[in-house]
């Protein structure tokens, strides 16, 4: 997770995929169990300071998809 602005990691992000959610850690990475069914979803990306973001990601293990908040 970036910020868009300032390219500083987004700490405390919600990223939901397949009803499952996890929050961007210090460092703004997060992560789902490896076991997550692997293919192409809806993800959703919110934060109290931060326009929400959807996109589709394919999930895949040690997969990555960064999303890139705009500030609210």
């Amino acid at each position: 997770m970036t910020d868009a602005v300032s390219a500083a990691p987004i700490v405390g992000a919600t990223v939901t995929v397949q009803g499952r959610s996890v929050i961007s850690s210090i460092t703004g990475h997060y992560g789902f169990d490896p076991n997550t069914t692997a293919g192409l979803f809806l993800a959703k990306v919110t934060h109290p300071q931060y326009v929400d973001s959807e996109r589709s990601v394919e999930v895949k293990p040690f997969g990555m998809a960064d999303f890139i908040l705009q500030p609210k």
